[in-house]
């Protein structure tokens, strides 16, 4: 039986087909037989689904005529909040919300291996790897002329690791949430497994190198950035980038989002703030409180991707809520 869940993810994605829409009855009878395979395959029917829902806007035209949206970063920068409010906008066109899209499976088993997790919980908390599959086959593919808009967001390189950790916490400590009510899990402990887990991580830096420059050919870092204003649109072969800093985003994403998808009017919707789930206090303390060593810190902030995006006096700033 498909995940409900997972279906629910994929839909968001797309329009219902319109009633009085008509497809050629040789098509509708393969996509049914599809659908029907998809059905008995559990949750890898998911992608079949998602795979399904697409073919079905393409020969409406939806995919032909408009330059789809992919909200494309590392998790924990504030993505979710743009997606949402793009979907609230209805702009009738295709909006796509992922992680990753190159080398998908090996991604996954990296994960897996990093966090000490088992595939089906890793799975459970990343269902837009159904999405990135799809993704990936139709970014190769090409669109015939037209470029992906692709939108990116980035984070304080230190805050995004932690709040990434909390994220899964609850995977990589199992009874974390009877701790929690209990008191009986120190900020200390804590700090320990994400630094088992974090030491080696290289953040942000890495993902650009592994993703958004194999992917659609654009490297980042080639070019300066405009600090100042807090975002920088990049023109490449297959796409056109807007990478936006979320320090930044509530004051500029008015002017962001009007220069790059032509939006007079966008309003920025909150979602999946790790400080409103019921484990927020833990959160914070952890955030605010957790001892960190100097070295590490100060490796953090001195990487590629933190120099390139933030200025000396910003690092400055984030260095001395942890020193």
């Amino acid at each position: 039986m498909v995940d409900n869940r997972s279906k629910k993810s994929s839909t968001e994605l797309a329009p219902r087909a319109r009633r009085g829409d008509k497809l050629p009855s040789l098509a509708v009878s393969s996509l049914i037989a599809k659908v029907r395979i998809a059905l008995k395959q559990g949750i890898r029917g998911s992608y079949y689904l998602t795979r399904l829902r697409y073919q079905l806007m393409y020969m409406r035209g939806e995919l032909r005529h408009q330059e789809p949206i992919v909200i494309y970063q590392r998790g924990k920068v504030g993505s979710s909040s743009v997606y949402r409010s793009l979907l609230n906008m209805d702009l009738g066109r295709p909006v796509f919300h992922v992680h990753f899209i190159n080398n998908i499976e090996r991604r996954h088993w990296e994960m897996c291996g990093a966090h000490k997790l088992t595939p089906s919980a890793y799975f459970a908390r990343s269902r837009h790897l159904v999405v990135s599959r799809y993704l990936n086959k139709e970014i190769k593919s090409g669109l015939q002329g037209r470029k992906w808009k692709v939108i990116t967001l980035i984070r304080d390189p230190l805050k995004q690791r932690m709040s990434s950790f909390f994220q899964i916490v609850d995977l990589i400590i199992p009874d974390f949430e009877q701790r929690c009510r209990d008191n009986t899990l120190s900020v200390k402990a804590l700090t320990e497994i994400y630094l088992e887990r974090y030491r080696r991580d290289r953040g942000q830096t890495d993902w650009f190198n592994r993703e958004i420059k194999p992917v659609f050919g654009i490297d980042v870092f080639s070019t300066g950035f405009a600090r100042s204003r807090g975002y920088q649109i990049y023109h490449g072969d297959r796409a056109e980038l807007l990478l936006i800093r979320l320090e930044n985003l509530d004051k500029c994403a008015t002017e962001a989002f009007g220069e790059f998808l032509g939006i007079p009017d966008f309003k920025l919707s909150n979602e999946n703030i790790t400080d409103d789930k019921t484990h927020a206090a833990v959160y914070r303390e952890f955030v605010n409180t957790s001892v960190l060593p100097e070295a590490y810190i100060n490796a953090v902030y001195d990487s590629v991707f933190a120099r390139h995006f933030y200025t000396d006096t910003e690092l400055e700033t984030f260095k001395a809520h942890y020193l």
